[in-house]
């Protein structure tokens, strides 16, 4: 009980937000382009529980996003997840404004094959500011919405698998009542290999991208030229994975960000985001607490230290937690991630699609041997 209790009682502090206020922008026209890339853990409750060390174990459609691998080899037969996450990060929204992030997919994964369609948003920058050409008040945003699909197949007696994911960036800038949106295609490829019956390697390689910008789209005169293009790093993810049994996994995973040059905050543009390398270290495990026919309940804790990014920022350690509930074919719960002027809460629910039909006999049960 007191790991609940512990549990609790960090997450009453993540709803500990400063109010926001609205501040002038500290430039008059818009000489940098804008970061689509965010390092701090996103996902599920089981992943955001485990820090995100999942390359090596994406056991789950938010698990896989860093290796698409995972979905001929850990997903179950057919499911489908929606995340949803209210974040504050004190690094990247200066006027103190939480912000709420949705992610969704669904993965059929039938043997040695497997499937996956996923939306998730890797970045987010918003806030109020007032223009210093004209005086008004603006409500502005710089976001990247991904829509993924996967495929991916196992091998060698399902020993290795390899998965390869073709998505479309879409990048969303608004100014007020004026908007630019643009586009651009990358992928992913990711593979996993089986050491032996407990041990998992995980790699995977996301290359870098660019969604043009215009300038100006439209004729505006609160902020010259504020239309820039959104660059994403290039980003590979390697992991190690432990899963003793069924009941236990601990994961280690190491993530390489490459540069994004002359990328800057939406909200100061003498903040540069990216001008360096960095790497991301991150360690989780996960223990199921009760596990019965149709009730389970997963506990997950990790830590992970986020190199800042960003120009005159400290770097942060993060400690995370999630708490899962899954009766029947139901997987709900609820997560958190904490650091410093950091926090995320999250709910998620998951179906297990199969399971469902099985339960209200749609489709005949699995046999008991």
């Amino acid at each position: 009980m007191k790991i609940f209790a512990f549990s609790f009682l960090l997450i009453g502090s993540v709803f500990n937000t400063s109010a926001f206020a609205v501040s002038p922008f500290p430039y008059s026209t818009r000489t940098m382009g804008f970061s689509g890339w965010n390092t701090a853990v996103r996902g599920d409750i089981n992943t955001v529980g485990m820090a995100g060390a999942t390359v090596a174990i994406p056991y789950c459609i938010a698990a896989a996003e860093f290796n698409p691998a995972g979905f001929a080899m850990a997903i179950s037969s057919l499911s489908a997840q929606l995340n949803n996450a209210s974040v504050h990060d004190g690094n990247v929204q200066k006027s103190g404004e939480s912000y709420k992030m949705n992610e969704w997919g669904i993965a059929l994964s039938p043997p040695p094959w497997g499937f996956g369609i996923s939306y998730y948003s890797p970045s987010y920058e918003s806030g109020t500011f007032i223009s210093p050409n004209t005086g008004r008040a603006l409500d502005t945003e710089i976001s990247v919405r991904q829509l993924r699909g996967t495929v991916a197949r196992a091998f060698m007696n399902n020993r290795l698998a390899i998965g390869l994911s073709v998505e479309m960036r879409r990048g969303l800038r608004r100014l007020g009542e004026f908007s630019q949106n643009g586009s651009d295609f990358g992928f992913q490829l990711g593979v996993l290999y089986r050491l032996d019956d407990h041990v998992v390697l995980g790699f995977s390689v996301l290359p870098s991208g660019t969604i043009d910008g215009s300038g100006d789209s439209a004729a505006q005169a609160e902020i010259g030229n504020f239309f820039q293009k959104i660059s994403t790093p290039t980003v590979i993810s390697s992991g190690i994975a432990w899963v003793p049994n069924r009941f236990f996994k601990v994961g280690f995973s190491l993530h390489y960000f490459g540069t994004t040059p002359w990328t800057a905050l939406l909200a100061d543009e003498t903040k540069m985001v990216g001008g360096h390398i960095s790497f991301e270290p991150r360690m989780g495990a996960s223990y199921v607490l009760a596990d019965f026919q149709n009730f389970k309940i997963e506990y997950a804790a990790g830590v992970y230290y986020e190199p800042s990014r960003i120009s005159g920022e400290n770097s942060r350690f993060h400690g995370t937690m999630g708490l899962e509930y899954n009766p029947y074919f139901i997987n709900t719960g609820i997560g958190f991630d904490l650091a410093q002027d950091y926090r995320n809460l999250m709910i998620s629910v998951r179906i297990h699609i199969v399971r469902t039909l099985r339960t209200f006999d749609i489709v005949p049960k699995d046999p008991v041997p």
